[in-house]
């Protein structure tokens, strides 16, 4: 009997990690004391009340719950996309095809945050070119990141799932050039965010099914081991 509250007991503290704890409650703290900054900043730079700025756009425009639904649950997806890949930066260790699991993870995670935020706050296709910058050039910044970060980690990802990652280059490239042909009908605007909700799917799919296979890699190393949990 008590043996097995032992068990119980060890098993329980095994999912309350203290230095993953710490870290955690520091970040949480750090970027929502941040978030609320940005708030505040924001509001008295731009003149606009604070409740415009934390409320739901919804309860601001008083239009219909569904306004922006593709939009919306392609932001949910970004965040998911971001959210896996961290969490498998969290929990892959070591090389494969010489190339860094953790910073492959990292880097993308980094790119999908991006690219969310960038499709958040328009920042491509009004917010930079309000301020100079043509849209033009904020594509081709995304296209050389996203270049770079497949010339560096080439070699790894060809040994992933090749078709979700050619449906979310495709549908992605697919959704640009709808977008730079600037047909304006109801069904060019839904071919267009149709393209990128399927890319953005895509991703996060891809990125969903590679930390999946490297979690699994990570337990068949970890089977037998006394500790082998996250650093």
């Amino acid at each position: 009997m008590d043996e097995g509250m032992h068990s119980h007991s060890a098993a329980a503290g095994a999912l309350r990690p203290r230095d993953a704890r710490r870290r955690v409650v520091v970040l949480v703290v750090t970027l929502s004391a941040l978030a609320v900054a940005a708030v505040v900043v924001i509001g008295r730079v731009s003149a606009t009340p604070l409740p415009l700025l934390t409320r739901d756009p919804y309860d601001v425009f008083q239009g219909p719950a569904y306004i922006g639904f593709l939009s919306q649950a392609g932001l949910l997806l970004w965040a998911g996309a971001a959210v896996v890949c961290f969490f498998a930066a969290a929990v892959a260790e070591g090389d494969f095809r010489g190339r860094s699991l953790r910073w492959f993870f990292l880097s993308a995670g980094a790119i999908m945050l991006w690219l969310g935020i960038d499709d958040a706050l328009l920042l491509h296709e009004r917010f930079l070119p309000n301020r100079g910058v043509p849209e033009a050039v904020v594509v081709v910044f995304h296209v050389a990141v996203l270049g770079g970060w497949f010339f560096r980690f080439f070699r790894l990802i060809i040994s992933t799932d090749l078709v979700l990652f050619g449906m979310a280059v495709g549908f992605s490239a697919l959704s640009v050039v709808l977008d730079f042909v600037g047909i304006e009908s109801e069904w060019a605007f839904l071919g267009e965010d149709g393209a990128k909700f399927l890319g953005i799917a895509a991703w996060f799919g891809y990125f969903f099914c590679t930390a999946l296979a490297v979690v699994r890699r990570r337990q068949q190393e970890c089977a037998g081991m006394a500790d082998c949990g996250p650093d």
